[in-house]
């Protein structure tokens, strides 16, 4: 009989299930549409049930589309994704939506804890400043705005758990998820004393055991094994945030590796043997291994800034591989700062939080002429985003190539303008979902069938792209002004968040 197993990775998007054999190799996969809700412009959540239902139609139909018996999964991984605040009553049901990683409510609450020495203290400690979107600070939001809500909120988690508890009955933290706003990052345990200073010490008890990536963490239940189209006892990993587990299924896992996802988001991150806690604008998680951590930075926003402008500018209302090829030569065909634009690819709702944070920031597109085309504008766009990436590469030694991930990492451009404008070689992989490769990776260590040691054999790249020299220079000179424009764009960011509160 053959061996397989699920990796599972829920998306703010989108939900995918995928097959993979033992080494690793992508067999099939299935999708489904994951819906976000935005009850107030700055607010962004998704109904919990809902999203378990998404999970399980998309095991169904993979099973299905394949023909493999359940009896021949042998495991099952999970990513997701990460922070946000996913909560549970004592009877284990949802307390309400779940408040999501992009949600900007908690914007004015950051606001003021940055004039608070704690603040830095949080740095310090966990490894992150913490942002809207930080689970610690939604906690805090929560208690503060929704006390009766607090008060019937029996567990606190993250989404990628939710789903585990959804399969198994068990209830657990993961730390790569746990690690991002609400772990010691040199105890890897809750730190109680930061929750005291913040005024959520009823938290702790909300807070529940935690696990680690590659660990047990339960096995499908009956109701759970029906619902996904399986059989029960099939186990299930403790699994992984999306960002770490991309950048397990991209082979992120030496020393000193980096990975960048162009996604959703817009992640950069480096593998590392030990904590060093610092005040840069970067974030500190724990890596799927024991012992090793990732040294990150992302931006808010990625591929949402070429979606913005393709629906909004171009008019096409579904985005299609096959619209990337009609644009793809034209990009090609253009020279570095085509036409004198650039662009700011600050888009996301909730601002900007790498390689700085502002809630205020907001994207912005500048030397437009009569003669401007719709092209040279998305040209400028695509050179903003990677400029991004530039800005929070900065940390990394140049010398290491960047393993690079994400729906932008499909197309013949985006690789290409992200060689020439950070100035970095670039592996592209022979596999296509890595979150859900890293969550099925993480499956095969908790069942035994393969060991540490074997990882570095599962990344298999496809191409190395390098960077034009010639190309290099030309952007190292655009980099400076896209600084300085930042710099400059402060003062409208302040202003037009005033405005729009009618102030």
């Amino acid at each position: 009989m053959q061996t397989y197993l699920i990796g599972i990775d829920a998306g703010t998007t989108k939900i995918k299930a995928v097959l993979f054999d033992p080494r690793g190799n992508q067999i099939a996969d299935s999708a489904v549409e994951n819906h976000v809700l935005i009850p107030h412009p700055t607010w962004s959540e998704q109904s919990m049930e809902d999203l378990w239902n998404c999970v399980c139609e998309a095991v169904r139909t993979l099973v299905g589309k394949t023909g493999v018996t359940p009896a021949e999964i042998t495991a099952i991984g999970l990513s997701a994704q990460g922070e946000g605040l996913w909560t549970l009553d004592k009877d284990g049901k949802p307390t309400g939506t779940a408040f999501l990683w992009n949600d900007g409510r908690a914007a004015e609450l950051v606001q003021s804890l940055k004039a608070d020495p704690v603040y830095n203290e949080i740095k310090l400690r966990l490894g992150t400043f913490v942002k809207p979107g930080s689970t610690l600070v939604q906690i805090k939001w929560l208690a503060e705005n929704d006390p009766e809500r607090f008060r019937r909120v029996k567990t606190i988690f993250t989404c990628k758990d939710y789903i585990r508890y959804c399969m198994t009955g068990q209830i657990a933290w993961e730390r790569t998820d746990a690690s991002c706003s609400c772990l010691d990052l040199k105890t890897l345990e809750y730190p109680k004393d930061l929750f005291r200073k913040l005024g959520i010490a009823d938290a702790l008890d909300k807070l529940p055991p935690l696990i680690g990536a590659v660990d047990r963490g339960g096995v499908l239940t009956e109701d759970a094994a029906e619902k996904l189209g399986l059989t029960a006892g099939i186990p299930v990993s403790g699994g992984m945030i999306d960002v770490i587990a991309t950048a397990i299924g991209a082979g992120a896992v030496e020393t000193y590796s980096v990975s960048s996802t162009l996604g959703t988001t817009g992640m950069n991150m480096m593998t590392v043997e030990s904590y060093e806690p610092d005040l840069v604008f970067n974030g500190w998680e724990c890596h799927m291994l024991p012992g090793k951590y990732v040294k990150g930075m992302g931006m808010m926003a990625a591929m949402p800034n070429q979606d913005w402008l393709l629906k909004e500018v171009f008019g096409e209302e579904k985005i299609t591989q096959e619209l990337f090829e009609k644009t793809d030569s034209a990009m090609l065909a253009m020279e570095p700062g085509q036409g004198g634009l650039l662009y700011l690819p600050h888009i996301a709702e909730s601002g900007e939080r790498a390689p700085f944070f502002n809630p205020n920031a907001a994207a912005q597109l500048m030397g437009i002429k009569t003669t401007t085309t719709r092209n040279e504008i998305l040209h400028a766009v695509i050179e903003g985003v990677c400029m991004g990436f530039r800005s929070c590469l900065e940390g990394i030694p140049n010398s290491q190539p960047v393993l690079l991930s994400g729906g932008g990492a499909k197309s013949r451009v985006w690789p290409k303008f992200f060689a020439d404008c950070t100035g970095r070689d670039v592996i592209l992989l022979d596999a296509t979902e890595l979150a859900a490769r890293g969550a099925a990776i993480s499956a095969a260590l908790m069942v035994g069938l393969c060991e540490q040691e074997e990882l570095k054999d599962f990344c298999r790249a496809r191409q190395k792209i390098q960077p034009d020299p010639v190309k290099v220079r030309k952007y190292d000179k655009i980099y400076e002004m896209y600084r300085t424009a930042q710099q400059q764009a402060e003062t409208f960011w302040r202003w037009r968040a005033d405005f729009l509160k009618g102030e």
